[in-house]
Protein backbone atom coordinates (compact mmCIF):
# COMPACT_ATOMS: atom_id res chain seq x y z
CA UNK A 1 0.00 0.00 0.00
CA UNK A 2 1.38 3.37 -1.05
CA UNK A 3 1.00 6.62 0.85
CA UNK A 4 -0.03 9.88 -0.76
CA UNK A 5 2.51 12.66 -1.26
CA UNK A 6 0.95 15.48 0.74
CA UNK A 7 -2.07 16.64 2.70
CA UNK A 8 -2.89 19.06 -0.10
CA UNK A 9 -3.15 16.20 -2.58
CA UNK A 10 -5.42 14.29 -0.20
CA UNK A 11 -7.69 17.35 0.27
CA UNK A 12 -7.84 17.85 -3.50
CA UNK A 13 -8.75 14.18 -3.99
CA UNK A 14 -11.53 14.31 -1.38
CA UNK A 15 -12.84 17.58 -2.82
CA UNK A 16 -12.93 15.95 -6.26
CA UNK A 17 -14.86 12.96 -4.89
CA UNK A 18 -17.39 15.24 -3.18
CA UNK A 19 -17.72 17.30 -6.37
CA UNK A 20 -18.29 14.10 -8.38
CA UNK A 21 -21.11 12.98 -6.04
CA UNK A 22 -22.57 16.51 -6.13
CA UNK A 23 -22.61 16.44 -9.95
CA UNK A 24 -24.24 13.01 -9.93
CA UNK A 25 -27.04 14.07 -7.57
CA UNK A 26 -27.52 17.43 -9.29
CA UNK A 27 -27.81 15.76 -12.70
CA UNK A 28 -30.44 13.31 -11.46
CA UNK A 29 -32.43 16.12 -9.81
CA UNK A 30 -32.19 18.37 -12.88
CA UNK A 31 -33.29 15.78 -15.42
CA UNK A 32 -35.89 14.37 -13.03
CA UNK A 33 -37.33 17.86 -12.55
CA UNK A 34 -37.50 18.37 -16.29
CA UNK A 35 -39.27 15.03 -16.78
CA UNK A 36 -41.67 15.85 -13.93
CA UNK A 37 -42.51 19.20 -15.49
CA UNK A 38 -43.30 17.56 -18.83
CA UNK A 39 -45.70 15.05 -17.26
CA UNK A 40 -47.50 17.56 -14.99
CA UNK A 41 -47.81 20.37 -17.57
CA UNK A 42 -46.67 22.92 -15.01
CA UNK A 43 -45.51 26.22 -16.54
CA UNK A 44 -42.97 27.24 -13.87
CA UNK A 45 -41.05 24.04 -13.22
CA UNK A 46 -39.45 23.73 -16.71
CA UNK A 47 -37.66 27.06 -16.28
CA UNK A 48 -36.36 26.06 -12.86
CA UNK A 49 -35.29 22.66 -14.23
CA UNK A 50 -33.50 24.27 -17.18
CA UNK A 51 -31.71 26.62 -14.79
CA UNK A 52 -30.59 23.65 -12.69
CA UNK A 53 -29.43 21.83 -15.84
CA UNK A 54 -27.39 24.91 -16.79
CA UNK A 55 -25.84 25.00 -13.31
CA UNK A 56 -25.13 21.26 -13.59
CA UNK A 57 -23.36 21.73 -16.95
CA UNK A 58 -21.19 24.52 -15.51
CA UNK A 59 -20.36 22.30 -12.52
CA UNK A 60 -19.40 19.39 -14.80
CA UNK A 61 -17.10 21.64 -16.84
CA UNK A 62 -15.41 22.93 -13.65
CA UNK A 63 -15.01 19.35 -12.40
CA UNK A 64 -13.42 18.22 -15.67
CA UNK A 65 -10.99 21.14 -15.63
CA UNK A 66 -9.97 20.51 -12.01
CA UNK A 67 -9.85 16.73 -12.41
CA UNK A 68 -6.83 16.83 -14.70
CA UNK A 69 -4.66 17.88 -11.76
CA UNK A 70 -5.42 14.78 -9.65
CA UNK A 71 -3.06 12.12 -10.95
CA UNK A 72 -2.05 8.73 -9.63
CA UNK A 73 1.27 8.95 -7.81
CA UNK A 74 2.53 5.80 -9.47
CA UNK A 75 1.30 5.73 -13.08
CA UNK A 76 0.75 9.54 -13.43
CA UNK A 77 -2.66 9.13 -15.14
CA UNK A 78 -5.50 11.47 -14.19
CA UNK A 79 -7.67 9.54 -11.70
CA UNK A 80 -10.93 10.97 -13.02
CA UNK A 81 -10.05 10.32 -16.67
CA UNK A 82 -12.18 7.94 -18.66
CA UNK A 83 -9.93 7.77 -21.70
CA UNK A 84 -7.10 5.43 -20.71
CA UNK A 85 -7.04 1.65 -20.58
CA UNK A 86 -8.45 0.36 -17.29
CA UNK A 87 -6.79 -2.47 -15.44
CA UNK A 88 -8.57 -5.77 -16.01
CA UNK A 89 -8.97 -6.43 -12.25
CA UNK A 90 -10.82 -3.19 -11.50
CA UNK A 91 -14.61 -3.49 -11.60
CA UNK A 92 -17.10 -0.63 -11.98
CA UNK A 93 -19.16 0.25 -8.90
CA UNK A 94 -22.74 -1.01 -9.16
CA UNK A 95 -21.90 -1.99 -12.73
CA UNK A 96 -22.10 1.67 -13.74
CA UNK A 97 -18.89 3.62 -13.41
CA UNK A 98 -15.27 3.38 -12.40
CA UNK A 99 -15.42 6.97 -11.18
CA UNK A 100 -18.28 6.16 -8.81
CA UNK A 101 -16.26 3.38 -7.20
CA UNK A 102 -13.20 5.60 -6.95
CA UNK A 103 -15.17 8.45 -5.33
CA UNK A 104 -16.77 6.03 -2.87
CA UNK A 105 -13.42 4.53 -1.92
CA UNK A 106 -11.85 7.95 -1.39
CA UNK A 107 -14.66 9.21 0.82
CA UNK A 108 -15.73 6.13 2.77
CA UNK A 109 -12.63 3.94 3.07
CA UNK A 110 -9.07 4.42 4.30
CA UNK A 111 -7.68 3.48 0.90
CA UNK A 112 -8.50 3.54 -2.79
CA UNK A 113 -7.33 1.58 -5.80
CA UNK A 114 -6.15 3.35 -8.93
CA UNK A 115 -8.36 2.10 -11.79
CA UNK A 116 -5.42 2.22 -14.22
CA UNK A 117 -2.49 0.58 -12.42
CA UNK A 118 -4.59 -1.27 -9.75
CA UNK A 119 -2.29 -0.15 -6.93
CA UNK A 120 -3.73 0.65 -3.50
CA UNK A 121 -3.14 4.03 -1.89
CA UNK A 122 -3.68 4.94 1.76
CA UNK A 123 -5.83 8.07 2.20
CA UNK A 124 -4.87 8.93 5.78
CA UNK A 125 -1.97 11.29 6.38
Amino acid sequence: MHHLRSRYFLRRLKAGAIHYFFNLVLGVVAWGGLAYSVFTNNEEIPFVALGVIGFWLVSVVIFNLKAKASTCSLCMVSLWSGKCQKNRHVKPALGLSYRLGLAGQILFKDSYTCPFCAESFHTKK
